[in-house]
């Protein structure tokens, strides 16, 4: 029984580092160079914009890093 518990605590270090170690990884290289172009036109008119709030997932949503600029974004984009 105690071969199986310490087999067991094991299991569960193993597989929390290794999640922790992908978590990481996918932070570290979640970059500003994955935001949408932040330029905009109407017909053949640029606009200006006033604002933009970005989020770069990392696993699946339950992560990431926020960008917001402008007036129109105070909040932390979602």
């Amino acid at each position: 029984m105690k071969r199986f518990l310490l087999w067991l605590v094991g299991v569960v270090l193993g597989v929390g580092i290794f999640l922790g170690a992908v978590m990481g990884v996918s932070y570290a290289f979640t970059t500003e160079g994955g935001c949408p172009d932040s330029t905009a036109q109407f017909g053949t008119e640029a606009l200006e914009p006033n604002g933009w709030g970005w989020q770069g997932a990392a696993l699946g949503g339950e992560g990431g890093k926020d960008w917001v600029a402008g007036a129109a974004h105070r909040r932390k984009a979602r």
